[in-house]
Formats: C-alpha cells, structure tokens, sequence
C-alpha cells in the first residue's frame, strides 16, 4: 500500500494540512493530503517538541519519503503564531524548502474555522465584557448555568416546533447547529421551539465555538439574562453560523459579509483582515483544518502512536528526533 501511495500521489495536485496536540511531553502532528476527490492520512508525526523548525522538519521527511514536493499546491493550516510567524513560523519554512528545491511555493490558506474561532472569541469578549481564556470563563452567566444546568432544564418550558435541520461533523457541533436554528425561530416568530438539551461540552478542551453553546444555552434557561445575551446570540445565529456550517469552498462575497457583519467590532474586523485570505483557492476544496477524524488517531497516555482502526508504518528520521507513523 505505502509503495503504491509513493508511485502515484506524486501524479496529482494536492493540499497539505497538518494539526498538532501535546500530550504527555510530546508533541504529535497529524499530516493529510486533500484535493477534490480524494483526502489521504499520511501520517502522525511524534516530534521531540513543538517549535516551528521541528514540526517542519517533520513535515519535510513526510513529503520526502513520499516524493511530494511537485505536488502540493497548497498549504492549509491553522493560525497560530508558531505556524504563521512571518519570518520563522511552520508555513514559511516550508515554502522556502520548496523554493530551495526548484518547485513553486504553495499558497497558503489560513483555516477558515480557525479564523471564525477568534472572531467569536474577540466578539464575545466584547459583547460580554470579558477577557477570558480557556479554560476560565468569567461571562457574567456562565458559573450560574454550569453549577445548575440540570434544574434549569427541568423548569424550562419547552416548545412543541420541532426543527429538523441538521447540520455539523461533531455531537457538540450538532448540538450548536440546533441551537442556533432554535434562536432563529424564537428571533423571527417568538415561538420556543422543542429543543433537544445535550451535555455541555468540557470547557477545558473545547475551541471558544462550544463557548456559543454556553451562551445560547443561558439565553433559553435563563431568561433574565436574554436581554443581555441579545447582541451576541444574534452575531452568533446569524452571520457567524451561515459561515462556520458552510462548506468552506472560496466564495469571493464571503469576506465582504463578513466585513459587513464585523463594522461593529473593530478588533474582529482586523483580525479577519489579517488572516482571512481573499485570493482564490489553488484547488477547488474546503478552506479548512478540522483534522479531528485524523486527531483521534493519537495516542491517550500511550508512549507510542496507535490506532484502532488503521494499522501504521513506523519510520525513524535521519536525525533521530523525529518518528512518524504512516498509515499502511
């Protein structure tokens, strides 16, 4: 299987995409090739730690041991500062390692959802007169919902209109989707609608969207803070969600209502600015990073990768620093 991925990948175009979480000391990437008909798992990088020149050595030794480097059109990851520092950051390591090779330099795309996670963060903090970070969340409403979720469920009235609309990849992004689905109703008629309660998600080890889950939550169960939540909720339902649950295909009137929709909070608008890219994509796929299917392939307090549903090739770099798993 590795051989036949190593003879024919390098005969298409392609999107790298990496993502990365530390567990136990160590820091793991997980690396995947996308283009418009295909999405590849190449491997789970275990990287002595998690600074920019390792995690791009990493990614050079996968693109070596595939023979990629003429292949990748694109770059897509998230916008952390360790991937995106202008002068030593992952995605200009990268690109240069590619010009120093005699290939064009991919373009890079910033992942959309990460760049909608940290508007929603600015707006919220904003709207809510907070300065929160994970995980301590100090929105006026939050202690009061998580400490009495359960009775707040129990007295909430529910509504009888069923929403059947689904959307989402993820228990609690389905959940968000439902919410708010629920608000609009509830904005547009002032019907409660039937909601389906789940559990709130662990605060510790979400992304600030599950945050929109809290507030949409306090809006419904706790009425005498609805006024207070208006604004937000709003943002969130509305323009916000239309962009989160798209397909992240590049649509040139994507940033424009974004744009419109963030006139209000100044801080948000350069942050889209800044890291929303508005030239057309390279290959017509989503402008995202969720590698969580692929993330769920690391390890839980395990010294080495594993997987239950893919057995994996376990290569050791020159440099002795690095071990990646390539799924076979």
């Amino acid at each position: 299987m590795k051989k036949h991925l190593i003879d024919t990948l390098l005969n298409q175009k392609w999107s790298l995409h990496f993502d990365g979480k530390h567990i136990d000391g160590n820091e793991y990437q997980a690396v995947v090739i996308k283009n418009e008909t295909n999405e590849i798992k190449l491997a789970a990088l275990k990287l002595c730690d998690g600074k920019a020149e390792t995690i791009a050595e990493g990614l050079k030794s996968v693109l070596e041991e595939f023979h990629l480097w003429g292949a990748i059109s694109m770059i897509i990851a998230d916008t952390t500062s360790v991937n995106t520092g202008r002068k030593c950051g992952v995605v200009v390591r990268v690109q240069r390692m590619f010009l120093s090779k005699g290939y064009d330099k991919p373009q890079f795309v910033s992942c959309q959802h990460h760049v909608l996670d940290r508007i929603l963060r600015i707006v919220m903090d904003e709207e809510l007169a907070g300065v929160s970070q994970s995980p301590n969340i100090d929105y006026c409403f939050v202690k009061e919902l998580m400490t009495n979720y359960k009775e707040l469920q129990e007295s909430f009235q529910n509504g009888t209109h069923v929403i059947e609309d689904q959307a989402g990849w993820r228990d609690d992004m389905k959940f968000l989707f439902h919410l708010t689905r629920a608000f609009r109703l509830f904005h547009e008629n002032g019907d409660l609608p039937f909601i389906k309660f789940q559990k709130i998600p662990n605060i510790c080890n979400v992304r600030w969207n599950s945050r929109a889950i809290l507030a949409l939550l306090a809006y419904f169960l706790m009425p005498h803070v609805r006024k207070r939540l208006q604004m937000v909720c709003q943002f969130i339902s509305y323009d916000w969600a239309d962009h989160w649950f798209s397909d992240q295909i590049y649509r040139s009137e994507d940033y424009a209502k974004l744009s419109q929709a963030l006139q209000p909070y100044k801080t948000a608008l350069k942050c889209l600015t800044n890291h929303w890219k508005q030239e057309p994509s390279k290959l017509n796929i989503s402008r995202s990073n969720q590698l969580r299917s692929c993330m769920n392939y690391m390890p839980h307090g395990r010294t080495k990768p594993t997987c239950h549903c893919v057995s994996f090739f376990l290569m050791t770099c020159c440099n002795s620093t690095t071990d990646y798993f390539c799924f076979i």
